[in-house]
């Protein structure tokens, strides 16, 4: 099972966020972005500039689209980190 941590957020509009997190496990790791949508709608990317568009409504290329925190939490926590 992976660690996740947030490293940072960003406020791109209010109630509207990026947020970098980090998954982990053992030596390996992968800075992940999540596109936190009035925290009802996460999207998460491979890159920050993917985030970006996506908070100016270009929502390509998502690893995952998830409606709670728990179903983004389970997802992140299996990540397979090798890819």
């Amino acid at each position: 099972m992976n660690t996740i941590r947030q490293m940072n957020e960003r406020y791109v509009r209010a109630n509207r966020t990026i947020e970098k997190v980090r998954v982990s496990s053992g030596v390996l790791w992968k800075d992940l972005f999540v596109y936190n949508y009035e925290g009802v709608h996460f999207r998460v990317f491979d890159s920050e500039s993917k985030a970006l568009d996506c908070a100016s409504g270009h929502c390509d290329k998502t690893i995952g689209e998830f409606v709670n925190e728990t179903e983004m939490d389970n997802f992140l926590q299996s990540f397979n980190l090798t890819k």
